[in-house]
């Protein structure tokens, strides 16, 4: 190989890598004297994927939210703010709420944190009465105890039009499929 092709194969590799270098001091690029950066990484505790749109509230701070990589970045804080740690709030629909408390030193401040999943609901709730219960097998034996199974035949359902040969079948398709809907009293036969 010629001296003209090693030095531009030697030029290409150092620009490449003087980018790379440049990508990543822009991410984590220091903050002014006396500031601090704090930013991180906020995961699923069970698949550890990243979580987009986790709204991130440092102290009574306005809240960001992470990017589409579960990244958040809240910059130039004055560092001196927080002599005994911030608290720093993680919150999400379908998450359980996430607190931690965190130093906050002149520079950059790394805290990655991980979210735990929410828990199905635990009870079932009558749509006639109110009343829980723990099991949808207790639902269903006490809204046919405590209200009566309507007569057999095809029963409707009024949210969306499929129709089934029980009325259990209708009670269990409608809190699986349109969870939070009541169950009409007024059922519709076809």
């Amino acid at each position: 190989m010629d001296k003209g092709k090693k030095g531009a194969i030697v030029a290409g590799a150092a620009l490449a890598l003087g980018a790379t270098i440049l990508v990543l001091t822009r991410v984590r690029a220091a903050p002014p004297e006396g500031k601090a950066n704090l930013y991180g990484k906020v995961t699923n505790s069970l698949t550890g994927n990243p979580i987009p749109g986790v709204k991130v509230t440092l102290e009574e701070g306005t809240p960001i939210y992470t990017d589409s990589s579960g990244n958040y970045a809240i910059l130039n804080i004055t560092a001196d703010s927080f002599p005994f740690g911030a608290w720093i709030y993680f919150r999400k629909a379908g998450y359980e709420p996430r607190d931690a408390t965190t130093t906050i030193n002149e520079g950059n401040n790394e805290l990655n944190v991980q979210m735990v999943p929410a828990a199905p609901p635990t009870t079932y709730t009558c749509p006639y009465c109110g009343d829980e219960f723990s099991t949808e097998e207790a639902l269903l034996q006490h809204i046919e105890d405590e209200h009566g199974e309507p007569p057999t035949g095809d029963y409707k359902c009024s949210y969306c039009g499929e129709t089934f040969s029980t009325f259990d079948e209708l009670v269990a398709h409608i809190m699986s499929t349109h969870p939070g809907e009541r169950i009409p009293i007024d059922i519709i036969w076809s």
